[in-house]
């Protein structure tokens, strides 16, 4: 049984994230008891609802907030919780919220965000990344299917970077059938991520955009 003080803090945290989630036009649906997973949150738009939804897992209180890095607050969690929270049908984000301050901060549960403590894993949530209108095109470019990198397979990268722009070719094997909407999510996946590599044809180009994001990408499916 938990006691008082720790109910009362996970109720105040829930009116929080729920408030904080309706501002930017999504319903917060808290949902029964379940492993990992405390509530849904759906994308409105023009007062319709979209299908689009967030699984969210919610801690609340200042425990939550004492490991801390430069970057963000640091969040624990078990070999359990990890692999549940990759292998789950929706985008799961990680919610703390800081009852006090009236603040929630949340991170995205995806592989890149992850790192293993030995024991364990860890991910950080950043401090400026907050359930707020800043973030909202953030939260709603994740809500798309998520498609495990199991799935395909890049057999091919290029670098055709020339003029005034760094570019970059992916060609890709889906290693199963796919609908539609999740090859569009490969596409953004293979897309979103190609734009952060570092490979380069030569030196010479290398030296041009080492460290630049990549301003053109083109996947073929």
């Amino acid at each position: 049984m938990k006691d008082k003080q720790t109910g009362q803090t996970e109720r105040i945290g829930i009116g929080i994230v729920t408030t904080a989630f309706e501002k930017i036009g999504f319903a917060y649906r808290t949902q029964n008891p379940d492993f990992g997973i405390d509530a849904h949150a759906e994308l409105i738009s023009d007062e319709i609802a979209t299908g689009k939804i967030l699984a969210i897992q919610v801690k609340s209180g200042a425990s939550y907030l004492k490991k801390a890095s430069n970057a963000g607050y640091i969040y624990n969690f078990d070999k359990r919780h990890c692999k549940y929270w990759l292998n789950h049908s929706l985008p799961v984000i990680i919610c703390l919220c800081n009852i006090e301050k009236n603040v929630v901060y949340w991170e995205y549960i995806i592989e890149r965000n992850i790192q293993s403590t030995g024991i364990g894993f860890k991910i950080c949530i950043p401090l400026e990344q907050k359930i707020d209108e800043n973030n909202r095109k953030k939260l709603t470019d994740i809500l798309s299917p998520l498609v495990p990198s199991s799935e395909y397979t890049i057999s091919k990268t290029e670098d055709v970077s020339h003029g005034n722009a760094k570019r970059y070719s992916f060609h890709v094997i889906l290693n199963s059938n796919k609908g539609k909407p999740e090859i569009a999510a490969i596409v953004r996946q293979v897309t979103k991520e190609g734009q952060k590599i570092d490979y380069y044809r030569n030196d010479i180009v290398k030296k041009r955009w080492k460290n630049t994001n990549a301003h053109v990408v083109w996947t073929y499916i």
